[in-house]
């Protein structure tokens, strides 16, 4: 019986290491994908949301604003024509009214229900557990999902939910 030869054991076992590096890489893309895939219905979903609710629109405290900067700022108080936003809470910056864009409010649970009613989206049934049941009226039939009630936060919420909000409003 013949024996492989030391240089050719080396090369199966970095051709072996190459392949799982390779898998292990395409499941991380492959979460990657997943995830964007989830924050841009999300994005979908509050858009549609903050324009449903103009509510959400208005410049006041807990209002995203954006300043010409990558993250957005939430408004912290308003005086006058001065805008007090934190873009986190290392620091808070000072701007002019006229110098923002408005981004709108993240919307929460309350938000989200009275959405569904404006958009006529169905009924809508939640429990001390978060259980939600909804009679759609666009696909006539019964759903139901989970929303984490320690997390009042859309954008905080499972992506099977995010994933049903989305296929209610497309």
């Amino acid at each position: 019986m013949k024996t492989i030869p030391e240089n050719l054991r080396i090369s199966i076992l970095s051709l072996h290491e190459a392949i799982a590096s390779i898998q292990k890489l395409g499941s991380t893309v492959n979460k990657l994908n997943k995830s964007m895939k989830k924050e841009k219905k999300l994005q979908s979903i509050t858009e549609d949301i903050r324009k449903t609710l103009p509510r959400l629109m208005e410049l006041e405290k807990g209002c995203l604003i954006n300043i010409g900067v990558d993250s957005p700022f939430e408004i912290v108080n308003i005086h006058g024509n001065e805008v007090i936003a934190c873009p986190n809470e290392r620091y808070i910056t000072v701007i002019n009214k006229n110098y923002i864009k408005i981004i709108g409010k993240e919307p929460m649970l309350n938000d989200v229900m009275e959405w569904f009613r404006e958009k006529d989206l169905g009924i809508i049934v939640i429990n001390d557990t978060g259980d939600v049941l909804v009679e759609s009226s666009k696909k006539l039939n019964l759903s139901m999902f989970h929303w984490d009630l320690s997390k009042p936060y859309l954008k905080d919420q499972s992506e099977e939910l995010i994933n049903f909000l989305y296929e209610l409003l497309n």
